[in-house]
């Protein structure tokens, strides 16, 4: 399967100047466990997961300071297998999806499994 069918759209994205309380609010408000980190420009510089907030930082910290960069990214083209190799060799839940160096989805632990199901 396709990560463009399998992906989340839509994504809610975090500047990496705004602060951890920021990011947990925006986490909170939408149900969701990472938010993808985009410079002032738009473009993909790293990740904050719910994780990287348990680990008693400052809410006041910029996200730039706890995100992981650089982050693991596919094209939309790219098959479900390739991102569940990424995660399991990395130990990763999320790999963002990327065309044209924009962020056009999320592939998460969770949405792999549901392929099982």
């Amino acid at each position: 399967m396709k990560l463009e069918d399998l992906m989340t759209a839509g994504v809610v994205a975090v500047k990496e100047s705004e602060t951890l309380g920021e990011a947990q609010d925006r986490m909170e408000s939408l149900d969701i466990h990472a938010l993808p980190v985009t410079d002032a420009f738009g473009i993909l510089v790293g990740i904050v997961t719910s994780e990287d907030l348990l680990r008693g930082h400052e809410p006041t910290l910029p996200v730039s300071r706890v995100m992981t960069s650089p982050v693991h990214t596919l094209p939309p083209d790219a098959e479900a297998v390739q991102a569940a190799e990424i995660m399991r060799e990395h130990r990763h839940h999320h790999v963002v999806v990327l065309a044209n160096q924009r962020i056009v989805g999320i592939v998460s632990s969770l949405d792999l499994l549901k392929l099982l199901a």
